[in-house]
């Protein structure tokens, strides 16, 4: 059952995002060993939102044990000061469904996502992608659901049927964008994107709308691209303001 949770930390000092993955391995003890060393997507990401002297730590997950070992941690940890390895913070709540970024879904609740041939996804971290060993900032259809579909894959009870990912891989297009580069830094500094970008099907079956939306659903836990567990690909579904004309972006 994926899920994500999100930790109101308070500290004179912005958490890094090493840090932060740090602390989610620490916490799983010997499954996080298992997961650091495995090839592959991780079953987990992590972000970092605010400024000040408060900030939003959000933790998301694919996998049922690593949400349960680290939301335990998370109670543990609450009100403490220090809290664990930095000396200047302390966990003051836990959100477990209560903030707009945090919830729990099954499987099957992903499943049974309404089929669209729209999917409007907001970017709210940079976003970038690993392709010919660089760093690829541009919200490319085809790169953003190969990105979702390969996580899909490698956690779901079931697979995005073959022919279904041929297709959005390939035919997906962008009905509307509105995107920006951001720098940021994790072992090095970097750029991505942050925005707004609604992805379309054009001729979509039935079949394919169901797997974008239940793909669409899915990001919200996963995250998109590269680096999701240093805090890049911070992603969730939106909702266009009634009456907003999404193909204008399209034509810029």
């Amino acid at each position: 059952m994926p899920g994500a949770f999100v930790l109101l930390y308070e500290a004179s000092k912005r958490p890094s995002p090493i840090w932060l993955r740090g602390w989610v391995y620490r916490q799983l003890g010997e499954l996080g060993r298992f997961i650091h060393a495995s090839q592959g997507p991780k079953p987990f990401s992590t972000a970092v939102i605010g400024n000040g002297d408060s900030f939003w730590l959000r933790f998301s997950f694919t996998q049922d044990a690593v949400y349960e070992a680290a939301i335990y941690r998370a109670w543990e940890f609450l009100g403490h000061l220090p809290f664990e390895q930095l000396p200047d913070g302390r966990i003051a709540a836990v959100f477990e469904t209560a903030h707009e970024l945090s919830g729990r879904k099954s499987w099957e609740e992903l499943r049974e996502a309404a089929p669209s041939a729209d999917l409007p996804l907001e970017f709210l971290t940079p976003t970038f992608f690993r392709r010919k060993e660089a760093n690829y900032p541009i919200p490319d259809p085809g790169l953003i659901l190969s990105s979702l579909i390969r996580d899909w894959n490698a956690f779901a009870p079931e697979p995005v049927p073959t022919e279904v990912a041929e297709r959005l891989v390939e035919y997906t297009t962008a009905r509307y964008l509105n995107t920006r580069t951001l720098s940021a830094t994790a072992h090095s500094r970097t750029v991505g994107f942050v925005g707004r970008v609604t992805l379309h099907l054009p001729k979509a079956s039935e079949e394919e709308a169901r797997w974008l939306s239940r793909l669409g659903e899915l990001a919200f836990f996963s995250g998109v691209g590269a680096k999701t567990t240093l805090g890049f690909g911070l992603t969730r579904r939106y909702k266009p303001p009634e009456g907003a004309n999404t193909n204008r972006g399209a034509r810029r």
